[in-house]
């Protein structure tokens, strides 16, 4: 029995220091909470690659080729990542035109894009204005003011 015991401790240590080789934290999920979780990892990892693809096919046209276009826009998500680990809350890692209140900007990426993109960029960047109103860089008249310009 003491070796079987050993043997589990030894097992469940294993892993934990694997995670931890990773990175990664060991924390547990309520059976309930499944989906939610499973939701959450959807918006940081397929999300955000369907989100690089839609710059990609929109960066495209500037570069020799589709794989160039990525080339190009990596080291903007390396800085991306570069800002999320260097602070607490995803939130606070926020720049660009919506977390500076640049009504004038969001106009102009509305204008040009096409409008299968309308959708989508419209609704992330409601949650952005969310966003920069939480982290104060923008102030009410501001929201506002790009609330009612992507709702339009």
């Amino acid at each position: 029995r003491s070796e079987e015991h050993t043997s589990e401790l030894q097992s469940h240590s294993d892993v934990v220091c694997r995670l931890l080789a990773l990175q990664a934290y060991p924390f547990r999920v309520p059976e309930a909470e499944r989906s939610a979780y499973h939701a959450a990892a959807c918006f940081c990892s397929n999300y955000l690659v369907t989100i690089t693809a839609i710059a990609q096919q929109l960066f495209e046209r500037w570069t020799p080729d589709k794989a160039r276009a990525l080339q190009f826009l990596l080291p903007l998500l390396d800085g991306t990542v570069s800002n999320l680990h260097q602070t607490p809350l995803a939130r606070k890692a926020l720049t660009g035109p919506i977390a500076r209140g640049d009504a004038g900007t969001v106009a102009g990426h509305l204008k040009i894009l096409p409008e299968e993109l309308q959708l989508v960029y419209r609704e992330l960047a409601l949650q952005t204005v969310r966003l920069a109103s939480e982290n104060g860089s923008i102030d009410e008249a501001k929201a506002k003011s790009l609330q009612e310009l992507l709702k339009a």
